[in-house]
């Protein structure tokens, strides 16, 4: 088993873990919709980690490229998955129910968005490493795109306005497909 596998069953399985915590976190949702209040902005944010996951876990492809690893580069890997599986762990108890999802969600943004911040910081160095290595250069709306991500990361960490949280949640799905689309289209 070469290095790259070695570290990609280990990812897979820390991204699998958070994966399957938000898609029975959504199940639970349905089967109390009766007795809890969902609120939609918690249920965006829920997509969005999961389009999350799957394009950390994507794109983590690329490194198979990479001749030789590093305790760094491992550690730098971990660290992402986990960041991303904390802020999934963040948008459902673990145990027990929850009856008031606007509640919940509000009761835990600042740490979920601190986790957000955390792999996007993360994602930042994995870019610039991939480029370095010569991997995939960054794209060129890279930068100015993530400036307005951790700019919007910051606000939503900091205030409770459920009108900003709402135009945000929408923002970062529009503009994570946007961008994905920009970069797919110049890659193609």
């Amino acid at each position: 088993m070469q290095a790259f596998e070695y570290l990609g069953v280990l990812v897979s399985v820390v991204i699998g873990l958070a994966m399957t915590h938000l898609v029975l976190g959504i199940i639970r949702v349905i089967h109390s919709r009766k007795s809890t209040v969902v609120y939609w902005v918690h249920l965006l944010w829920v997509f969005n980690v999961l389009y999350l996951l799957l394009g950390f876990w994507w794109f983590f492809f690329a490194w198979q490229s990479l001749p030789e690893w590093s305790r760094a580069a491992f550690y730098l890997f971990i660290a992402y998955a986990l960041s991303l599986t904390i802020a999934a762990g963040l948008l459902f108890p673990l145990t027990g129910s929850v009856s008031n999802f606007r509640k919940f969600f509000f009761e835990h943004s600042r740490w979920f968005f601190g986790s957000m911040i955390l792999a996007n910081l993360l994602d930042v160095i994995e870019v610039t490493a991939k480029a370095s290595y010569g991997i995939r250069p960054v794209p060129e709306i890279y930068f100015p795109f993530m400036a307005i991500v951790f700019l919007g990361l910051a606000i939503a960490m900091f205030t409770s306005n459920r009108r900003i949280h709402g135009a945000f949640v929408i923002l970062y799905f529009f503009a994570g497909a946007g961008y994905d689309l920009v970069v797919f289209s110049q890659t193609a």
